[in-house]
């Protein structure tokens, strides 16, 4: 892609490229304001999450899911000295300029040579970066990805807060809803839920396997006016049957749920609607 963009005359005029995984969170409106910002013609290597920590690292996501024909199967290091770079599940940007020196680089004349040398593709970039004294500039540009913005909330942790305003205590309704692999059911339900009154939506993932939570986080896509937020229980790294037994002992998600009445219903008419869960 990056020697398409230099080489090739329909992308001449193309000046910056945005990386992002097909889990993150934006919209029309988020690319829009980007390219007004002064600060992607200011700097040549912007993102929003910077590390700069060992990546010798053992059991990483890469390493276990490479096949046993890969370069990288079984290996457990990296390798790789300290330097900052941007993670690439947070996204980031390139300008031209660092395009040009990325193909300086590596020349794209031997592919097996950059996949032998590299696993991540945000650590590869960097030291690129790193190599031609191109400083990284950290920016919070609302794109969400699958780190940095999350923020804790006791047993919790909340997503997309930007679509979630006060609610008014004359006039609110909130529903509380706590689900499980329910895609299907997730548009009926919130279109009827709105039709009859609700102004809020406050959605807590129980671990769902289909397609229920990346729905959700793309919410604004189908329901441009819904107030949402979307909370995941902190069952990711477990089993299913690891699961149902962090459900069970927190009195089958009703830790949970007064948590949310505490932290965001006092004054204001909530409902409690729980889709029935498949384990």
């Amino acid at each position: 892609m990056i020697n398409a963009i230099i080489e090739l005359e329909i992308f001449q005029n193309i000046t910056h490229i945005l990386k992002v995984d097909d889990d993150n969170y934006f919209t029309k409106e988020n690319i829009i304001e980007l390219s007004k910002s002064n600060v992607i013609y200011q700097y040549n290597y912007i993102g929003q999450l910077l590390k700069n920590s060992d990546i010798d690292v053992t059991g990483d996501w890469h390493f276990n899911n490479t096949k046993p024909d890969n370069y990288w199967y079984n290996k457990k290091n990296y390798g790789k000295p300290n330097i900052e770079y941007f993670d690439g599940g947070e996204s980031y940007i390139l300008s031209r300029y660092s395009l040009n020196k990325i193909k300086q680089y590596y020349v794209f004349n031997d592919l097996d040579k950059i996949r032998r040398e590299h696993i991540y593709e945000d650590y590869m970039i960097g030291e690129i970066m790193d190599y031609y004294r191109i400083k990284p500039y950290t920016n919070n540009y609302f794109i969400y990805g699958d780190k940095g913005k999350h923020i804790s909330l006791g047993e919790l942790i909340l997503w997309c807060d930007k679509f979630y305003s006060p609610p008014q205590y004359d006039n609110s309704i909130i529903l509380i809803c706590l689900f499980k692999n329910e895609y299907p059911l997730l548009d009926y339900f919130i279109s009827y839920y709105k039709s009859v009154g609700v102004t809020h939506f406050i959605f807590i993932n129980d671990i769902s396997t289909d397609y229920s939570f990346r729905y959700l986080r793309h919410l604004q896509f189908k329901h441009p006016s819904c107030n949402y937020l979307l909370l995941n229980t902190p069952n990711s790294h477990l089993n299913q049957t690891q699961c149902y037994q962090k459900y069970r002992y927190n009195r089958n998600g009703q830790n949970w749920i007064n948590f949310v009445l505490k932290q965001y219903c006092k004054g204001i008419y909530g409902l409690y609607w729980q889709i029935p869960m498949k384990y």
